[in-house]
């Protein structure tokens, strides 16, 4: 209670967060101030100094149930609490922890792939093979002093510190490999925490696929597919490139072939009049007519051929659709043996 005023209608209260026996039976005050509370089994001290609370079970083994008679303090200081089986007399100055620190050593490692247990004495190393990684390491605080009572803690390398209680032995799941520092801390008999700490150096050893050459295999694959797409993408820039500039190169050729070929139709239309109007108006022999003929039909195959080089230029440009239309192949045939006809009569 921190209420100053006893008599207000709103009294305060201080929680300690402590929990004792769930019903007090007696309280008194030392001559230190300190505050001693009879539970049913138990008694408890609430330093005012430390503002903590703690159990003297051990100390008194549980052998009383403590009553609701008032206890009382004599000239020397020392309390007088009522029991069930008579007065217990005790001086508040006599009772004293123990402060002997214990040695603190590992006792045992257990395989989980083997589920076998090998007693160590007292390791300070243990190399932890690679396909046993999964393992539980037992220890214990040579203290013989209410031993079961004994609570322990323990951290990995720089971690926290991580209290188990009671129980003495510690598991690990797929510890990655390396090398750790294990440590280990306990209570004494009467649960204060001692300054002893124990190590222990875990090496947990390296699969092949962990170790440096590994990584440099690793590093080496990593490289190699970096260069095969490195080269892929390049060959691809270089065959982009390349059939670019050949499609350059085809553009230049055929623009310059229709240009020539422009520069060809215009002497051929010329010649193509003169012609036309001699085998029309003039009086020709026959085979001077026929000869003519051949000449004019040979201008007209070159105009042809010229007009179907520009439309390919249009074609080329999507400015000109194809058209498909049926022709007596004969009579091309024959037209094409008349251009040959002269001359493979001169031949003969």
């Amino acid at each position: 209670m921190v209420s100053s005023n006893l008599l207000s209608d709103e009294l305060r209260f201080r929680s300690f967060g402590k929990e004792t026996s769930p019903l007090a039976r007696a309280l008194i005050e030392d001559k230190n101030h300190n505050i001693w509370i009879g539970s049913e089994t138990d008694i408890t001290l609430f330093d005012v100094h430390d503002q903590t609370f703690e159990s003297l079970e051990k100390l008194f083994q549980s052998l009383f149930n403590y009553s609701e008679c008032l206890p009382v303090t004599d000239r020397q200081g020392d309390i007088l609490m009522g029991t069930e089986g008579g007065m217990l007399v005790f001086s508040p100055d006599s009772i004293v922890k123990q402060t002997y620190e214990a040695p603190i050593v590992v006792t045992g490692i257990k395989y989980s792939e083997d589920n076998l247990s090998h007693v160590l004495s007292d390791a300070d190393y243990l190399e932890i093979p690679t396909r046993r990684r999964n393992f539980t390491i037992s220890f214990a605080a040579l203290d013989y002093t209410n031993s079961l009572d004994i609570e322990y803690a323990y951290k990995l390398d720089d971690n926290q510190w991580y209290y188990i209680g009671k129980k003495n032995s510690v598991s690990f799941v797929s510890l990655p490999a390396g090398k750790y520092q294990f440590q280990i801390k306990a209570t004494n008999g009467d649960g204060i925490w001692m300054n002893t700490v124990k190590t222990v150096t875990l090496q947990v050893l390296p699969t092949f696929w962990e170790t440096g050459w590994a990584k440099a295999f690793y590093l080496v694959v990593v490289l190699v597919i970096s260069l095969a797409i490195g080269y892929v993408f390049f060959y691809i820039y270089y065959l982009k490139h390349k059939v670019n500039m050949e499609q350059r190169l085809a553009e230049i050729k055929v623009r310059s072939f229709i240009d020539i070929s422009h520069e060809l139709r215009t002497p051929l239309t010329l010649i193509s009049g003169p012609v036309s109007e001699v085998l029309s108006q003039e009086p020709l022999t026959s085979r001077t007519r026929h000869h003519l003929q051949l000449v004019q039909k040979n201008i007209n195959r070159m105009l042809l051929l010229i007009n179907q080089v520009l439309d390919f230029r249009k074609i080329q440009n999507k400015k000109m659709g194809l058209t498909i239309e049926y022709r007596d192949i004969i009579i091309m045939l024959h037209n094409i043996m008349d251009n040959f006809r002269l001359l493979a009569t001169e031949k003969i």
